[in-house]
């Protein structure tokens, strides 16, 4: 379960840079690829140092994994809330990932909707989708419809989700609000 959610961590951010920074991605798979895999240690750690976001967020990855490292949650959490606070939104949705699954942290559903709040305000379609999926739900939170509405349609115009818009708009358009006009306005909280 942790190798594939790793996998899905990793598919996310190729689609998500952060604003001032290079990309980390393409020499960090390549020294994949070449079978060195110290030698993408060691360029993460670098890129660590250096606060830069995304780096910080793959060392994450690789804790999360293990391989070149030995596993740790709570250390691949450590990073994915660094790089959060750095700005690298899909960091914040690894977080939230963890809390809503118990890895690494005590299992937290109301610190998971924080994070993947945190993520889709920077625009971050999983993290708008999963807010608002959560909120809908009230899978332990309180569901709160016009918010879900509002990340739901978020999610459903956001072009980086691809045929996820579809699942987004599907879900939205099963809200029943009572106030039309804050569903226009887009009231967060």
């Amino acid at each position: 379960m942790i190798f594939l959610r790793f996998i899905m961590v990793f598919l996310t951010i190729l689609s998500f840079q952060p604003k001032g920074f290079g990309s980390a991605i393409e020499p960090y798979v390549s020294y994949h690829l070449q079978h060195h895999p110290e030698a993408a240690l060691n360029y993460l750690k670098t890129l660590e140092k250096m606060d830069h976001p995304e780096g910080v967020f793959l060392l994450g990855c690789l804790y999360l994994q293990g391989g070149v490292v030995t596993p740790d949650i709570p250390k691949a959490n450590f990073y994915f809330y660094k790089a959060g606070h750095l700005g690298y939104a899909p960091a914040f949705k690894a977080l939230a990932d963890s809390y809503l699954a118990g890895d690494g942290v005590k299992k937290d559903p109301m610190m998971a909707l924080y994070y993947y709040e945190r993520s889709a305000i920077r625009g971050y379609g999983p993290g708008q989708f999963n807010a608002g999926a959560l909120l809908k739900e009230g899978q332990n939170v309180t569901s709160n419809q016009t918010q879900a509405f509002y990340w739901l349609n978020q999610a459903a115009h956001n072009p980086d989700l691809g045929d996820l818009r579809k699942d987004a708009a599907n879900l939205r358009n099963e809200i029943k609000v009572n106030d039309p006009i804050k569903l226009q306005k887009g009231v967060r909280r």
